[in-house]
């Protein structure tokens, strides 16, 4: 039996996580055994622990978790106009971008992460931090970043 070829593709539902999930698609077309693992981050509410924080973290969560199941389904065919048969698996993690998608990535054992990048300059990066810049840094496996079209 021959080893799945891991894909973890951030996803932010915007321009940047769309063009990564399409820049994966093509890629696991081309690659036998590719594998996609779809993963969207949700930002932690629950710093200080109280009940309110926790049940919103669970339902960001929860909500996050159908949106990507939709968000597949009405992707697979989309891209190039034939069916993706490869299987994904959707994760959502709670945190930092950078350092949720290195640990799924360490955790499904990937061999390469995709992300998109908004292409922020100046200030706005500087405030923003870059996903991309940071994971390139935290990541041992090959990482690529996609950039929308405008």
């Amino acid at each position: 039996m021959t080893e799945s070829y891991r894909i973890v593709v951030g996803m932010d539902f915007g321009p940047s996580g769309e063009e990564a999930f399409r820049m994966a698609i093509e890629l696991g077309r081309e690659i036998p055994n590719a594998e996609l693992h779809l993963t969207a981050v949700v930002v932690e509410h629950s710093n200080s622990p109280s009940a309110s924080r926790i049940a919103l973290d669970e339902r960001l969560v929860e909500d996050t978790s159908a949106r990507m199941r939709e968000y597949i389904e009405s992707k697979r065919a989309a891209y190039e106009g034939a069916e993706f048969s490869r299987p994904v698996v959707q994760h959502v993690r709670l945190g930092d971008a950078a350092e949720a998608l290195h640990q799924v990535a360490v955790d499904v054992d990937a061999r390469l992460i995709i992300v998109g990048t908004r292409g922020a300059r100046g200030l706005a990066r500087l405030v923003l931090g870059s996903v991309s810049e940071r994971l390139v840094k935290l990541a041992q496996h090959l990482a690529a970043a996609s950039y929308p079209e405008h």
